[in-house]
């Protein structure tokens, strides 16, 4: 706790990351503390950890998701989004996610995304997890696709790209 009390570079978090991998279910926990900043950092080193550990990251998943479920943070949001975002990918999905009920993530997610106080980063994030969710329950698409137009009459340069590009997958998909 004491390293992420003040603040760290981006080589600090890299090395952190690189030296405590066994550290990741501390960070989760830190990730929901009640200053903001110690969360922040807390969620930055643990999403360099699970892209390091990639696969391994599976047994904190159950952990990962609860915090997620739980996070209202949106400097946190912003690292815990990118991690599902590789989670949810079709190769990791199958083992990443396996046997876990995923709607109220999902549900978490859609929140996340309509809420325009929610930083554009983690909405756009949020578009494709959803798009990597889809085939969890048939109503995603549409709901999705719906939401992304909503959204991108008025979005930022970046709503617009992301949003576009989701969109085109899916109907392509369909």
């Amino acid at each position: 706790m004491q390293i992420i009390s003040n603040p760290i570079s981006k080589k600090k978090v890299d090395g952190i990351a690189a030296e405590s991998p066994g550290s990741a279910r501390d960070l989760i926990e830190l990730s929901l503390h009640s200053n903001h900043e110690v969360a922040f950092r807390a969620a930055w080193i643990l999403e360099q950890i699970a892209f390091n550990l990639g696969p391994e990251f599976q047994k904190l998943v159950p952990e990962f998701i609860e915090a997620y479920l739980n996070l209202k943070n949106q400097s946190c949001q912003r690292h815990y989004t990118k991690i599902l975002m590789c989670l949810s990918l079709p190769a990791n999905i199958r083992y990443q996610l396996t046997n876990m009920d995923l709607e109220p993530v999902v549900c978490v997610t859609f929140q996340w995304l309509i809420d325009s106080d929610t930083p554009v980063a983690v909405r756009v994030n949020c578009m494709d997890i959803l798009y990597n969710l889809r085939e969890q329950h048939d109503w995603i698409p549409d709901e999705l696709a719906a939401q992304i137009k909503f959204q991108m009459r008025n979005g930022s340069a970046a709503l617009q790209s992301r949003g576009t590009r989701v969109l085109n997958r899916l109907l392509k998909r369909r």
